[in-house]
């Protein structure tokens, strides 16, 4: 097996005169790409580099990237890339951590202090290939992640994790390819996208800044250069989407990848609408950085769209998955060496499991009747409200079900949940009731905000900490809560008390989907008693599970009696576990 700088230099030979990179009206062919890559790795040489040797990285988009990225390589280093865009803390942090004695860089750029010996991509004259003694077993690169305490760590990964990557004939790609470099260069998505063109003779078009943050932008640029692989995040390609609607097609894409985030299908039905399941062929693959870019895949097909899993398919070849408790664990060749100077916490995820090294993801799955998994979600994306665990995916997923709504997001605010929606703007009534028929009450927003577009990280994924808070929420409107003293407000005022929360509750809540538990139906029924003098079993409480249902029951208006089961049978039916507890009750 060759190193991924040995594999480039032989498409060198094989297409010396293709243009290998093109950046704002720019273009170097693959000799010229070589040529400079030669240049600044004689210098780094003669600075020490060889390999193994960790080289930080710090320039701006455009050629500087991949000829940095290809120089260290070729002296026999790994490369630490640190993004400008980054804080500037992270960026001094990263580039303590790693300790690297040289930082490559170029003219003009901003650094953090460092000790290291700044070395400038330049055009010096000697081109010739340098010799190194790296091997598939060296490092390649080093990148920065963040798990669930945000502290970054560096995932040490060599040549040989990478390589196979390229190997999947699903997409055997051609020097005919034309790729973008959308992703940032500290984000391992963009290594799929580097090599993916570089090893098979094809173009890489590295999109501006602005480019990539407007999406009509990127859209005409994508039709310009005739870009036939696109590489997006579910939240990106949303928003591509929303340019494509009013703009000539994209005709020349043949591939797009969608990856690094959930994939919710149902958003993608517009694009079926509109181009159909034949071309462009549409993929939905699964990574992890510490399992090198990629895990596995799954063809996306018209169909998929009615359906609420997110199927991240089979493995790659030459990776495994392995589901335990719910957990995805992953084995095979992509597995890395684990984080730098972090023994403690490589040991704690990268654990031996059937006799091989596998890597602990965090990542919740489950297996489908067809044997593929279902991606479910972070499990630190869980969040818990009133008692209860929520994972947030589940109601995007429901949201995105919507009619309109071409992308959705969840966060919390001031423990209250938001929904995001993209798309045409939805009637929050409609909406509400909605979610209601598909979700427990407790996992029904509570307010709702239309965006234009999500925030996104520099990776280009959702930002949900960009996620605006919603408008001040009103006081409570509608009729059956602006009646002052009515019985439906005073049992709400009672549940509010009993459970010790401020949140404001509505008529349709049910008592169990907002933190209401059996231990305090005591309290409820003591309160009853005190406000309206009527006495309850406890099994009547858990007959009678929402608000409204219960107001009625105990003060029952004139023109209805007490018939209000007919009103909450769809909520009685599907709560099962309230059953059970009447159960549980009449044994004891």
């Amino acid at each position: 097996m060759q190193t991924l700088h040995e594999r480039f230099a032989a498409q060198v030979v094989r297409n010396p005169d293709a243009t290998a990179l093109t950046f704002s009206g720019q273009s170097l062919t693959y000799t010229q790409l070589d040529a400079r890559a030669n240049a600044l790795a004689h210098r780094l040489i003669m600075e020490g580099v060889a390999p193994d040797t960790l080289v930080a990285l710090l320039v701006n988009r455009g050629f500087e990237m991949v000829i940095g990225i290809l120089g260290i390589l070729k002296a026999g280093g790994a490369y630490v890339p640190l993004d400008p865009a980054y804080p500037a803390d992270r960026l001094a942090f990263q580039l303590a951590d790693c300790e690297a004695s040289v930082l490559v860089t170029q003219a003009g750029m901003a650094r953090p202090e460092t000790s290291a010996t700044a070395v400038e991509v330049g055009s010096d004259e000697r081109s010739d290939a340098p010799g190194n003694h790296a091997t598939t077993q060296n490092l390649a690169y080093v990148i920065y992640t963040s798990g669930s305490t945000g502290q970054p760590k560096g995932c040490l990964v060599e040549h040989r994790n990478v390589l196979p990557l390229f190997d999947n004939p699903a997409f055997a790609a051609t020097e005919r390819d034309v790729w973008t470099l959308f992703h940032s260069y500290a984000f391992d998505f963009s290594v799929w996208e580097i090599w993916g063109a570089l090893l098979h003779g094809g173009r890489l078009v590295i999109p501006t800044d602005s480019e990539r943050r407007a999406a009509d932008a990127f859209h005409a640029l994508l039709r310009r250069e005739g870009v036939t692989v696109l590489n997006q995040s579910p939240t990106a390609f949303a928003q591509l989407m929303a340019a494509d609607e009013n703009a000539p097609k994209l005709d020349s894409l043949r591939t797009i990848i969608l990856a690094a985030e959930k994939l919710e299908v149902a958003s993608l039905k517009s694009w079926f609408a509109r181009y159909g399941g034949q071309a462009p062929a549409l993929w939905n693959l699964y990574g992890i950085t510490e399992t090198t870019v990629f895990v596995s895949y799954r063809r996306i097909l018209t169909a998929d769209t009615d359906s609420t899993v997110s199927p991240i398919g089979v493995a790659f070849p030459g990776w495994n998955m392995h589901v335990v408790n719910g957990e995805l664990w992953v084995g095979g060749l992509g597995v890395t060496r684990g984080y730098l100077k972090r023994p403690e916490l490589t040991e704690e995820r990268f654990v031996c499991y059937q006799g091989q090294r596998v890597y602990k993801s965090g990542d919740l799955v489950s297996v489908l009747p067809n044997s593929e998994l279902d991606y479910i979600g972070r499990s630190d994306l869980q969040v818990k409200l009133r008692g209860h665990r929520i994972e947030l995916g589940e109601i995007e997923a429901a949201l995105v079900q919507f009619p309109g709504v071409r992308g959705s997001a969840v966060a919390l605010h001031d423990e209250k949940l938001v929904g995001y929606t993209l798309g045409q703007k939805p009637e929050t009534a409609a909406l509400t009731t909605y979610l209601r028929e598909l979700l427990p009450s407790y996992m029904v927003p509570t307010a709702f905000v239309h965006l234009e577009s999500f925030p996104m990280t520099v990776n280009g994924k959702l930002d949900r900490r960009a996620l605006p808070a919603p408008p001040s929420s009103p006081s409570p409107s509608s009729r059956e809560q602006r009646e002052e003293g009515s019985p439906l407000e005073k049992i709400l005022a009672l549940w509010q008390r009993v459970m010790g929360t401020s949140e404001v509750l509505k008529g349709d809540d049910v008592f169990f989907d907002i933190g209401g538990h059996s231990l305090l139906l005591p309290m409820v029924r003591d309160g009853i008693k005190e406000l309206f003098d009527v006495e309850l079993s406890l099994v009547e409480l858990f007959e009678y599970p929402s608000a409204k249902a219960l107001a009625t029951r105990v003060a029952p208006p004139d023109n209805r009696g007490a018939n209000v089961s007919s009103q909450n049978s769809q909520i009685r039916d599907r709560a099962t576990r309230q059953r059970e507890a009447i159960a549980r009750l009449r044994r004891h």
